[in-house]
């Protein structure tokens, strides 16, 4: 979703890179009483896309980072009638290879719920269920997302990892929330492979930005995306 919705497609396209919180403003969190309409933020963010953003890199690597995510698309999954957006991640890097570039796709079925992930030449991502989006959600709620079967392309012939997802919302501010994904990577044998959390900021305008990446990669590159 808010999804592997980036780990794999903003976050999962940093792991291909450096295989190599946003929020609230000061005077601290505020717990918004507010149920908020995440089914049709999501919907809407699917639809529309989000504008070019700048970030900070920090952690292991540091530079500048900019992410996009196009309008969707019309498409067929996996034999499922939908749609797609592409997520475009360019990394300008001081002290790490990788600059440059990279782009993958989130795939969804006809009711908006992600249900799968493409990043050429590096992943092939097939969800075991289509995303389970709530349809409101308020601060101190958590739950599952999604279990995907992870490959290493379209073929489905090897089989590398499940990623598991979760969500939980956390205070921001009166009229705000952010929604934390976090995803955690095992490989088939069952060994650690990485994972991290994306933040989005969602308003009582079911509008749903991202505010924020912290991943983790495989090797042990920890990059974080700020604003």
């Amino acid at each position: 979703m808010l999804v592997r919705s980036r780990i794999t497609a903003v976050g999962a396209l940093l792991a291909v890179l450096s295989g190599c919180g946003g929020g609230g403003g000061g005077g601290g969190p505020v717990a918004s009483t507010l149920a908020f309409n995440v089914a049709t933020a999501y919907r809407n963010h699917v639809i529309n896309g989000e504008p070019l953003a700048t970030w900070q890199v920090t952690g292991t690597c540091q530079g500048v980072a900019t992410t996009q995510t196009s309008p969707q698309v019309a498409t067929v999954f996996e034999g499922v009638v939908g749609y797609y957006s592409t997520q475009t991640l360019t990394l300008n890097l001081a002290n790490c290879t990788g600059s440059g570039p990279t782009s993958g796709q989130t795939y969804y079925d006809s009711n908006y719920r992600a249900i799968g992930e493409i990043v050429p030449n590096a992943s092939y991502v097939v969800y075991q269920a289509p995303e389970n989006i709530p349809t409101t959600v308020k601060v101190g709620d958590s739950g599952p997302l999604h279990v995907s079967n992870d490959y290493t392309d379209g073929g489905k012939q090897t089989l590398v990892s499940h990623t598991t997802s979760t969500y939980r919302v956390a205070a921001d501010t009166a009229t705000t929330a952010l929604i934390v994904v976090t995803e955690s990577t095992v490989g088939v044998g069952g060994q650690p492979m990485g994972g991290g959390t994306t933040t989005y900021k969602i308003d009582q305008n079911n509008v749903i930005t991202l505010a924020g990446l912290d991943v983790t990669t495989q090797n042990g590159t920890h990059i974080v995306l700020s604003p």
